[in-house]
């Protein structure tokens, strides 16, 4: 009986400890931030594999250049070398958002940094159109590349 009593003891001290007596679930609002988040990411690192292997293709061809050819493929290089660089500069301000960290998508040994962009503050609707944007450039980004 005394271990019944003692067991159920610990029992109510560790709900004790372990509820802190508010709600954990996230609005609405903040789980469409963090889809949009996740997809931001997921985008942007698919988008620079794109560029990466569209840039290695460009530059290893086997066939002889003729002048026509050259000037295509230096367009094209321009092309993927401006969108790379509207990709690093969109991988510096993308929120890191707590709990959702992303996965770093880059050539070993490629020079890159993350955003810098501080995000404590905000309220969950700024949050929603900044990520709003952030998707607008995207897809922009993206558009460019299908050219």
């Amino acid at each position: 009986m005394k271990k019944i009593i003692v067991l159920a003891f610990m029992s109510s001290l560790l709900l004790v400890f372990t509820s802190c007596g508010h709600n954990h679930e996230e609005s609405p609002v903040m789980k469409e931030v963090v889809e949009m988040n996740v997809k931001l990411w997921e985008g942007l690192n698919s988008a620079k594999a794109e560029v990466r292997s569209r840039i290695e293709m460009a530059t290893t061809s086997a066939i002889p250049l003729d002048s026509v050819r050259k000037e295509k493929v230096s367009a094209e290089l321009e092309l993927l070398l401006d969108q790379k660089l509207a990709l690093e500069n969109l991988d510096k301000i993308i929120p890191e958002l707590k709990g959702y960290e992303p996965k770093c998508n880059h050539e070993p040994g490629e020079a890159h940094s993350h955003n810098t962009v501080d995000i404590s503050g905000l309220d969950e609707q700024e949050l929603l159109e900044i990520h709003k944007e952030l998707t607008a450039t995207l897809t922009s980004i993206k558009d460019n590349l299908k050219k």
